[in-house]
Parts: structure tokens; C-alpha cells; sequence
């Protein structure tokens, strides 16, 4: 019984919305809707070089934010590295690690980010 009246309720409305009354009466008003607008997260690079106790460069040592420790860049041959990360809310603070030499961990002024000089093993 309910299906039958379903049925013929939805077989009225499909009459409703074909009939040519209804077509005339033209498309429906545009409803206006605020446009999204979303702010591109700001990053900052940040770039050094990785020296060793003696001052020579640590070419493969590993570099990152310790807010995230995937976003890594190594070093090259001259102990310089290069990263592109997000600006953070708090604090930032960078990572260097190399075998044998150790870790160190420095500030960075997210704000104004200057050339970060690391040295392990000291």
C-alpha cells in the first residue's frame, strides 16, 4: 500500500516537473555563495652548510625541521644543503645528523631565515 502511494506521488511530481507551465516559468535564480578563499601555506627555505670539528664539510649528512622530520635534505660534496618547508606557528628548530659525528639541533628565525652554519662533533 505505501509503495503504491509512493509510487504515485513520484509519478505526479515527474508530471509537475515536465509540464509546460512549469518550463516557462524560466531556469531557477542563481543562488550567491560566498566564495572560498584559501591562503596558500607560507614557506620559507632554509639553507647552510654542515661543517665538521675541524671545519670541513660534511657532504651526506642529513638536515630537517624537527616539527617534521620527512622533509630531510642531504648534503652535498661542500656540506650545503637546501630545504623548502612550510613556515611554522611556534618555533622552529632545525636538525643536523651525520655517522659518526652526531647530531645538533639549532633555532631558526622563521620570520627572517638566514644561512644556518652547523658544526657536529664538537
Amino acid at each position: 500500500m505505501f509503495s503504491h502511494h509512493l509510487s504515485l506521488a513520484l509519478a505526479a511530481a515527474g508530471t509537475l516537473l515536465a509540464s509546460p507551465a512549469h518550463a516557462e516559468a524560466g531556469p531557477a535564480p542563481a543562488v550567491a555563495t560566498p566564495a572560498a578563499t584559501v591562503a596558500a601555506p607560507r614557506t620559507i627555505v632554509l639553507a647552510g652548510t654542515i661543517m665538521g670539528p675541524q671545519g670541513q664539510p660534511c657532504a651526506g649528512a642529513c638536515v630537517f625541521p624537527t616539527f617534521n622530520p620527512r622533509l630531510i635534505a642531504v648534503t652535498d660534496a661542500a656540506g650545503n644543503f637546501r630545504l623548502l618547508v612550510p613556515a611554522p606557528d611556534g618555533p622552529l628548530y632545525v636538525q643536523a645528523d651525520y655517522v659518526g659525528l652526531g647530531s645538533r639541533r639549532v633555532a631558526v628565525d622563521a620570520q627572517h631565515p638566514q644561512p644556518i652554519r652547523i658544526a657536529l662533533g664538537e
